[in-house]
């Protein structure tokens, strides 16, 4: 797992979005221009977090259409609010129907939504949503002389004047509706009103930076709370516009400051935007990279050192005397300084960092560091005397690189120890870049942006360093939300405008077809750089088929290992105590061929088998020949003795077992140099039965015995994506990463071109 906490800090403010609302169609911004109303922010109360706004109750459907809207998974994988939007959306077809969605905190340490409709629009709107809400058959009470009514799925739903309110949660609809009895509501926030009345027309999200903690104690795990301080201290308000495609969430805008030199965002005014170079540097399966591109280092420094001084008992605040002769500030202004850069990368499943200076065409490090050296010549690797003067500059990501070494290449001064540089050095000289990979993805556009900061993180290979910030709940949402698709990346970029700061925040989320790849003809090791990726292991709640009531129930893990049964409403059912942590994955299997499915799970090398009530079946645990990391899936009947799965070892290779944790017969231990992303999956194509197995780079296909049959191949790869269909004989029609269609011979492993 990659160490790096502090991501939080560069990708919270995209992930409010895209936590609580993702896209699943296009929506219409055709009303840009036109004059915004306040109306509907009169039903928000004052103390939200964040507001979507959407000009349209039809582009709120877009967003949360079931079934790949993560709003549907929140708390609750039976929420009701997204199934209720998209009937009010069917019942109130007409344009000019208004919808909003804030965050509230709704209780000790939980967040929930409003859902507000304005109705005002519609010649008779309070009348057609007293009869929208009678079609819900929900039952009914009086608060304050006002209706709310529950529904069996217990959203709460009422109508005052013209607005249609629903929550999940009672207190906050209660709130909603005094908030409108006594007058109040967002708007007597003068900076939120100011900010309203002068925004842009079309979908858009306002967040309160002031309010931001309540949403880090709903969704962040108890170790990342105190990153909020840092979004507290980041601005007053923002505001961004939504651009919305079928693969791609913009979110173009501004961070609003009335105090600037408290408020960190304002360190970055007066900056003129730069191109960030980091793209040709770094190589492709890089998974965060962070660049800043200041072109006044000196106007910089007095606004960043101005905001630390504020806060004087801030973890912010840094030490600023450098390790080296001359001061950082110095240093970097020696070297002409244009770009600096931390980055992460993977190189054998394991994080490499390092960190980066691009210095001016003309002028280099030679002068420098032969103060320190002693030595006029700078051709190989040297020792690196300004250890630390990054990270007293521009922040705790570069403290990530151990900074011992420095090697000049192709005017970047990479830093970081011998071995890391050595091998960054080998990786690079391949030529196949962050920016080549980039080119090939729908993402191209937006990381050549110019701004004064650009951040990149590849959320598909690193979301595991993410799951852990994040609540259970909310982690596993993003493994979801990351695994659906091959391609899935955060750009972040901030600029200036004179004194006013901007900010653009894209998220790309694609199936690609091909997938991005180098020119064939690389050797196998090559191809496996390409993109090796972390393996993520899936921490629950785990869904179980409840056989006796039908429906669903939930085994969750929690503190201390203990294992606890939840029902369909998530309410404890049992809890028992546990040695270890679960390997990702648990099947069920009707073990005693009675009808009666008990949960099958691993941790470390033990394989358990436990009933539905928490006790464990006679003869298991047995130990397993290898640690597990992610397993087990079921390849056989999953019935008795004819059961088998398939397991990842944490070695990266691939075990299969019976029953009784026995290797099956015949079966050799599959390993692969880049990492595994998928368990193996045994199928049957006409009368050939073969293994599936999906890496990170290509799709290998292999006899039952564990032999590669796409070893034979010379030069081409197979789309890990591909799903071989067959035809005639013993041939599979496959595609590979070059986009062209091969016949794949399931027998002997040969190629040919259809």
């Amino acid at each position: 797992m990659i160490t790096y906490g502090t991501i939080i800090v560069a990708v919270l403010v995209a992930l409010i979005v895209f936590l609580f609302f993702k896209i699943s169609g296009k929506s219409d911004s055709s009303d840009a221009g036109t004059k915004v109303s306040s109306v509907a922010f009169k039903a928000i109360p004052i103390d939200a977090v964040a507001v979507m706004d959407f000009s349209e109750l039809k582009n709120l459907d877009f967003f949360i259409e079931a079934p790949s809207c993560p709003v549907s998974q929140i708390r609750d994988r039976s929420n009701p609010l997204p199934s209720y939007i998209k009937k009010a959306a069917a019942y109130f077809p007409a344009s000019g129907v208004r919808s909003l969605i804030s965050i509230h905190y709704s209780a000790k340490n939980d967040v929930s939504l409003l859902s507000v409709i304005d109705l005002s629009g519609l010649s008779s709107g309070r009348k057609a949503a007293e009869k929208f809400i009678l079609s819900m058959n929900a039952g009914n009470f009086d608060y304050n002389g006002i209706q709310i009514h529950t529904s069996g799925d217990s959203l709460n739903v009422s109508c005052y004047r013209n607005f249609l309110l629903a929550s999940t949660s009672l207190f906050v609809l209660e709130n909603s509706l005094r908030h409108l009895k006594n007058g109040r509501s967002i708007l007597d926030n003068k900076e939120f009103a100011e900010l309203q009345s002068v925004s842009p027309a079309g979908d858009k999200i306002f967040i309160n930076h002031r309010q931001i903690g309540k949403l880090f104690s709903g969704i962040v795990s108890r170790k990342y709370l105190g990153y909020s301080t840092f979004f507290r201290r980041l601005s007053d308000w923002s505001m961004f516009s939504l651009n919305v495609s079928v693969d791609h969430i913009g979110m173009d805008g501004s961070f609003e400051n009335r105090s600037e030199a408290s408020l960190y965002s304002s360190v970055f005014s007066g900056q003129e935007p730069a191109s960030p170079d980091y793209g040709n540097m770094l190589p492709g399966n890089t998974v965060f990279a962070i660049s800043y591109t200041i072109g006044d280092l000196h106007k910089y420094e007095v606004k960043r050192n101005t905001f630390f001084n504020i806060y004087h008992n801030s973890y912010f605040r840094q030490d600023e005397n450098g390790k080296g002769r001359i001061s950082p500030g110095a240093w970097l202004d020696s070297l002409k300084t244009e770009e600096v850069v931390a980055a992460c990368y993977m190189k054998g499943g394991k994080p490499v960092w390092v960190n980066m200076v691009r210095k001016h065409d003309h002028f280099g490090i030679k002068s420098v560091v032969s103060a320190v050296s002693g030595k006029d010549e700078i051709s190989d690797m040297k020792k690196f005397a300004f250890g630390g003067c990054l990270e007293k500059i521009f922040g705790k990501f570069f403290g990530y690189c151990t900074e011992t070494d420095y090697l000049e290449k192709d005017g970047w001064i990479v830093i970081g120890p011998k071995t890391s540089i050595a091998g960054f050095v080998r990786d690079v000289s391949d030529r196949y870049t962050l920016a080549d990979y980039i080119e090939q993805t729908p993402a191209e556009d937006a990381f050549k942006r110019e701004g004064s900061v650009s951040i990149f993180f590849n959320m598909k290979t690193g979301i595991d360093s993410l799951m852990p910030v994040f609540k259970p709940e909310y982690g596993e949402l993003l493994n979801r939300t990351a695994g659906r698709n091959n391609f899935s990346t955060f750009l972040i970029n901030v600029s200036s405008d004179g004194n006013r700061i901007l900010a653009h925040l894209d998220f790309f989320t694609a199936n690609l077809d091909p997938v991005p790849a180098p020119k064939p003809g690389r050797s196998s090791e090559e191809r496996t750089f390409v993109s090796d990726s972390i393996v993520s292991v899936p921490a629950g709640p785990f869904k179980v088929r409840n056989f006796v009531r039908g429906g669903y129930n939930y085994l969750e893990q929690l503190s201390g290992n203990k294992l606890r049964l939840l029902d369909a409403r998530k309410r404890s059912l049992w809890t028992i105590p546990f040695s270890g942590k679960i390997c990702g994955m648990v099947p069920q299997i009707d073990f005693y061929h009675n009808n009666k499915l008990q949960m099958l799970l691993i941790s470390g090398n033990r394989l358990f088998l436990i009933d539905r009530l928490g006790r464990f079946v006679r003869g298991f645990p047995v130990r397993l020949k290898k640690e597990v990391l992610l397993g087990p899936k079921i390849a056989g009947s999953g019935n008795g003795e004819d059961f088998s799965f398939f397991v990842l070892n944490r070695d990266n290779s691939l075990s299969w077992y019976d029953i009784s944790g026995k290797a099956k017969a015949g079966f050799r231990d599959i390993t692969v140099p880049e990492n595994v992303y998928s368990l193996p999956e045994p199928v049957r194509i006409g009368d050939v039965e073969i293994i599936l197995l999906r890496t990170s780079v290509q799709l290998r296909i292999y006899d039952l015995n564990g032999t590669e049959l796409t070893g034979r191949m010379k030069n081409k790869i197979i789309n890990p994506d591909c799903s071989p269909e067959k035809l005639s004989g013993d041939w599979a029609r496959v595609k590979c990463t070059d986009g062209k269609t091969y016949a794949f011979n399931l027998l002997t492993g040969k190629l040919k071109r259809l």
